[in-house]
């Protein structure tokens, strides 16, 4: 089974809409949820953003996202333990070159890094090659209306809790850098086919992404699952979101398959149905 990096990243990316974007929509009583998958670069043809979700936005009570990254509050992650440099062969640094070279990446710097931080830069800087803009990335767009709107932002974590649980990956993400090194190539593809797949509403390749994304039991749990659990009980519990709209927008994978957070929804008691077409 392949594991590759956007397992590790998408999570904390956000997709822009596509031609057949996925929305989500759970009910319970007086509570709608509506969810958006996401990455987290886009481009300006990407937009406007689907009708099944942004119709909702003017009776909507909050926009909920995994991360507020507008916030003005520095968020300075834990950059301690082992580096890049310890924690990859000979061979795997060899690799490491050529790949930073192509994608203009320092290096030097690279070595330094923990292996978590090495991979999101690998990421970044390729869906930058692949012509993709933050800026564009669907949170970051609905973020700006929002404030602009005076529309109420939620987080369900926040930059801090998630540099947290990047830091705190099994061997502080070596392993997952080690298979993206030596599967770069791979990987190239496989990120070119999830925009595809993203662009023509292919669920069934989205699903096929996902399952080769897989890592082993406890990264997954720390990236996926666990989090999609944690996110679902925040959202069942009426304290926090009482009657009311609210649209969500979280990675897409987190939206898939029985342990996604609609799945998860539902065994709490709310109605679940995909919206977009």
């Amino acid at each position: 089974m392949r594991k590759y990096i956007y397992a590790l990243l998408l999570p904390f990316l956000s997709f822009s809409a596509l031609s057949a974007p996925l929305v989500w929509q759970a009910q319970k009583g007086d509570v709608n949820f509506y969810f958006l998958g996401s990455i987290h670069a886009g481009k300006k043809t990407f937009y406007p953003l689907p009708s099944e979700f942004m119709e909702h936005w003017s009776s909507a009570n909050a926009l909920i996202v995994e991360a507020n990254i507008l916030s003005s509050t520095e968020v300075k992650p834990d950059l301690s333990g082992p580096t890049t440099e310890q924690l990859l062969t000979s061979k795997q640094q060899e690799q490491l070159k050529v790949i930073s070279d192509t994608l203009s990446l320092p290096y030097s710097h690279l070595l330094t890094m923990p292996p978590w931080l090495s991979a999101i830069n690998l990421q970044m800087a390729l869906t930058n090659q692949l012509g993709l803009d933050p800026q564009q990335g669907v949170d970051y767009q609905l973020l700006l209306k929002a404030q602009y709107d005076k529309l109420p932002i939620k987080e369900l974590e926040g930059v801090e809790k998630q540099f947290a649980l990047l830091a705190n990956l099994p061997e502080h993400g070596a392993p997952m850098l080690q298979e993206t090194v030596t599967n770069w190539e791979q990987l190239k593809q496989d990120m070119a086919d999830l925009i595809t797949a993203w662009q023509t509403g292919d669920q069934t390749k989205l699903n096929q992404l996902f399952t080769n994304s897989q890592f082993d039991d406890q990264s997954d749990e720390q990236l996926i699952f666990g989090r999609n659990k944690q996110w679902a009980h925040i959202l069942s519990d009426p304290k926090q979101y009482p009657a009311g709209n609210y649209l969500v927008v979280v990675g897409a994978f987190h939206l898939l398959g029985d342990k996604g957070v609609p799945a998860l929804l539902a065994k709490e008691g709310f109605i679940v149905k995909r919206v977009s077409e």
